[in-house]
């Protein structure tokens, strides 16, 4: 949930699948990645005001009006007001352009008329630029001006007059005509594997920077190899897993590295490692002493005789992303006992969540030169009491991301992971985070969008299920959240590499409204036909009739447990009852979800087993859940199933046998059946 934030900072592990295809590695060599106007102004200089604080309503500072952020905004209730900023440490430049950035609402307060003048004690002023009439079209839009001044000044100051009763801006920058070139060490590995399954499934696949490509081997073991071609030093590192059949997942590993290919030295290891979802991605953090030019994962599968890895990447600590580390803080503000299970379930917080940032920063953004800020602190906090009615929240101030978690979110998903093992609450925090740094880094757009992008990342890294967000007869793509989200990552991922970076630019207030021509714009192909490839791709297959133990007609009749509508529910009296769903032809299914409905907790299924018939009178049993809970209204969980268990047997017909939690009536809004494809 996002409740305010703009943009964010360019933070990524460059990754070792940047650089593909290659026969050999190259030496490091610096590169140009970008060029960009260096602003004079810094969080050290001094910023002034005519008038106090306290005529700036909100904490809507004069600082706010060099902050680097748009975030913020200076605002003040008087209509001719002046600020000036004098830089650090006495320092003087010759100022030749500025820049100044509109607010977020209200143009009515845009600066309309304004003189800049130039000091060197801050008592004499020298005219330097006038300006008159100027007319700020869109919100958060930046105009730039360019000046003769031929002369270096300390202190800067602007008179300002506004377009009506008060003035508010977002941002002003100092240019002295100064660029900064942003360089990466181009770092290009070269990789051999053990054995691989070409052209598909080749050992190239590994380092590409996509799960949507797999290394495979028909062997339980394997090993990869990559030769930077110099010494370089990590810091971590981070396997996803790849699109199916988990058991060929890596679960233990030894990572090495090595300066002639042929003495290793043990880095890390582990074992007994899991990926819950498909092409999630885990994070796993060292600190060896010594840089290595080839570095080695030997790793073992599950079981079975098949193992393959969706993606690595390796994260070192001379890439240009790591001068940027932004302070992370946690502090527990609850005062129920529940605060301390967010350390006790991420003990190395601080490391996860940059990691976090700069795998969202490398989906949204090219390069550092296309953020307006670079956060110097990201706060965490537990919460007894949730103002928002969410699990996790996100606000944005000045140069600060905060993010608000419900503690008794997280006990439930806590005592929930005890009970099944499949759906452990470090999984959940992770997947939270995504969604929630992402609001501190994306730009803007409505609201759908915004929830939809941060839905949307957390999915790309496999911290929701893909392939549990089927078609919906009575879906939209404006749905937002993960309905909005799975549509843009489909996007990303079928129609136009590099999706979810575009369209986060075309948020860009500068822009305009934002509208749903970016689409277009983007892939050459209206929203409305992508939504109709994107359901159809994700098509449930047959349609099943349905029969049910009872129901409550008309409004709580059984074909509303598979309309596709949460707002809708099947309801029938007494603890217990079943439904039943027949397909008309054996389907194999890798997954189902219930969706609570709109009332009446206690009338929610708590216990149930799933089995599977073929004729409708002998069963098999699947999968029996108990002691469920669901936290909200309309909730939706889900639930992986491996096929394998039950031999990949297909049936016609599924039967959920359920219990409720207490009274009279049971009751769900929706049941859904993941069809493996």
């Amino acid at each position: 949930m996002r409740k305010l934030g703009l943009m964010g900072l360019a933070v990524l592990i460059i990754s070792a699948g940047l650089f593909t295809g290659l026969e050999r590695a190259e030496a490091a060599t610096n590169k140009p990645h970008g060029t960009y106007p260096v602003s004079r102004v810094d969080d050290r200089g001094i910023v002034s005001a005519e008038y106090p604080d306290n005529m700036s309503p909100n904490g809507q500072v004069k600082e706010n009006a060099f902050d680097n952020s748009l975030g913020s905004k200076w605002l003040v209730v008087e209509k001719y007001p002046w600020i000036q900023y004098q830089f650090a440490d006495n320092q003087a430049y010759v100022i030749n352009s500025y820049s100044i950035t509109s607010a977020e609402d209200a143009p009515d307060r845009d600066p309309l008329n304004w003189t800049l003048q130039g000091s060197n004690d801050g008592v004499n002023w020298t005219d330097i630029d006038t300006r008159q009439d100027i007319d700020f079209e869109q919100r958060n839009q930046l105009k730039s001006f360019t000046i003769s001044n031929p002369t270096s000044y300390s202190y800067y100051k602007f008179d300002f007059e506004s377009v009506g009763g008060w003035l508010q801006l977002a941002e002003i920058k100092l240019y002295n005509g100064e660029e900064q070139t942003y360089t990466y060490t181009s770092i290009l590995p070269s990789i051999t594997a053990s054995s691989e399954n070409s052209p598909n499934e080749r050992k190239e696949n590994a380092i590409d920077g996509t799960s949507n490509t797999k290394w495979l081997t028909f062997e339980n073991n394997g090993w990869l190899e990559l030769d930077y071609g110099v010494p370089i030093l990590l810091d971590g590192y981070s396997i996803a897993a790849a699109n199916d059949s988990e058991e060929r997942d890596p679960k233990q590993w030894i990572l090495r590295g090595s300066n002639d290919g042929n003495n290793w030295t043990q880095i890390d290891t582990k074992d007994n490692e899991n990926f819950l979802k498909r092409h999630q991605r885990n994070h796993y953090f060292v600190n060896p002493s010594t840089a290595y030019q080839y570095y080695r994962l030997e790793l073992q599968n599950n079981s079975g005789d098949i193992l393959q890895v969706g993606d690595v990447a390796l994260s070192y600590t001379n890439d240009m992303w790591h001068s940027i580390n932004p302070i992370v803080e946690y502090r527990n503000l609850d005062t129920g006992g529940n605060g301390d299970l967010f350390q006790e379930v991420l003990p190395n917080y601080e490391q996860e969540v940059i990691a976090i940032v700069r795998d969202i920063v490398s989906m949204l953004y090219d390069d550092p030169g296309q953020f307006y800020l670079n956060h110097k602190k990201i706060n965490i906090a537990t919460h007894t009491t949730n103002p928002n009615n969410a699990p996790a929240w996100a606000t944005h101030s000045g140069r600060e991301v905060h993010i608000g978690m419900d503690s008794n979110y997280i006990r439930r998903a806590y005592d929930a992971g005890k009970l099944d093992p499949s759906t452990p609450v470090k999984e959940e925090l992770i997947g939270m985070l995504y969604h929630e740094l992402t609001h501190g880094y994306q730009i803007s757009g409505p609201g759908y969008i915004v929830e939809g992008l941060a839905d949307g990342v957390r999915t790309e890294f496999g911290y929701h299920d893909r392939y549990q967000w089927r078609a919906e007869p009575n879906g939209t793509w404006m749905g937002g959240y993960s309905t909005t989200g799975n549509f843009l990552r489909w996007i990303n991922d079928n129609k136009h590499e590099g999706f979810l970076r575009d369209i986060n630019a075309s948020t860009r207030p500068s822009n305009g409204v934002w509208t749903k021509d970016a689409f277009k714009t983007l892939t050459g192909e209206e929203v409305e036909s992508l939504w109709d490839q994107y359901q159809q791709s994700y098509s449930t297959g047959p349609t099943p009739t349905i029969t049910v133990s009872g129901e409550n007609t008309p409004n709580g009749r059984k074909e509303n447990a598979i309309d596709g509508n949460s707002n809708t529910k099947w309801q029938t009296n007494g603890t217990h009852g079943w439904l039943e769903l027949d397909y008309g032809v054996p389907i194999l299914i890798d997954g189902y979800s219930i969706t609570a409905a709109n009332d009446l907790n206690v009338a929610d299924p708590k216990n149930w087993t799933l089995r599977g018939s073929n004729d409708g009178i002998t069963w098999r049993w699947l999968v029996m859940k108990e002691n469920e809970i669901f936290s909200d209204r309309q909730q939706e969980k889900r639930y992986d199933l491996n096929p394998n268990t039950f031999d990949n047997a297909t049936f016609r017909y599924y039967r959920l046998e359920l219990q409720n939690n207490g009274g009279d009536k049971l009751q769900v809004a929706e049941v859904k059946l993941s069809i493996k494809k």
